[in-house]
């Protein structure tokens, strides 16, 4: 009994760090992005962490600080993204949910306009023969998933609860001797298959999250939204 809560809270921990991880959508950033406000102040910072509401970030100047800067989104005129070199550009899948359509509109998110997004059949940002404007005032929401996060997070999962169960199984010994007793060695096995299949099934359900922007087709929501929505953009202007 003692053995299975273990497990069991391995697996809880497991999970509670995976899904931990879900409320942040953006990593650390460790380039200077430059805020521009509706006041007309300019601010260079690391962007930390952000929300369809609120941005997180640390000033650039203040290398040694670790204070963090908060700041609404509706304070936010626009965010220029610092551009990355075109071979580590992460490509970003978007479901676009319209008012006049049953299925969501799906392609790789290219970029924004002040009155519509593109998406695009071709992860070439410049493939604009391949791309399709959809005017805001179609938009109910967006959703946003990063090509290749699936298969990263079930990875991810799997072998974090392989590690896991290896450790418990040796950590718990020999059984003593009897019809169901193991040894620390095959306990180890045991562990390793069972808590990387719980990962992997955990990294499944985060994999599967995706960052959702409401729209309701209402311009105001979209330029509130927009410096969000440019982060996941192939063209980050």
């Amino acid at each position: 009994m003692i053995k299975t809560r273990l497990l069991y809270l391995a697996l809880s921990l497991l999970a509670a760090s995976s899904l931990k991880a879900r409320t942040i959508l953006l990593p650390p950033n460790h380039d200077c992005d430059t805020i521009l406000m509706l006041n007309g102040n300019v601010r260079i910072a690391r962007i930390e962490k952000m929300t369809a509401t609120e941005v997180t970030y640390r000033l650039c100047d203040q290398h040694q600080s670790k204070q963090l800067l908060r700041l609404p989104m509706s304070d936010v005129a626009e965010i220029r993204w610092h551009q990355p070199a075109a071979g580590k550009r992460r490509a970003y899948q978007a479901w676009v949910h319209l008012y006049d359509a049953d299925y969501p509109m799906t392609g790789f998110f290219l970029t924004t306009t002040d009155t519509s997004v593109w998406l695009s059949h071709s992860e070439n940002p410049l493939a604009m023969d391949k791309a399709w404007e959809i005017p805001v005032g179609r938009i109910r929401k967006i959703k946003i998933s990063r090509v290749g996060r699936l298969g990263e997070k079930v990875l991810t999962g799997a072998a974090i609860g392989m590690g896991i169960g290896t450790l418990a199984g040796y950590a718990s010994g020999d059984d003593p001797p009897g019809f169901l007793s193991f040894t620390k060695e095959e306990k180890s096995v045991m562990g390793l298959i069972f808590m990387g299949l719980g990962g992997a099934i955990i990294g499944l359900f985060v994999g599967l999250k995706k960052n959702i922007v409401i729209l309701d087709g209402q311009q105001e929501k979209y330029r509130q939204a927009r410096p969000l929505l440019t982060r996941f953009t192939l063209t980050r202007k």
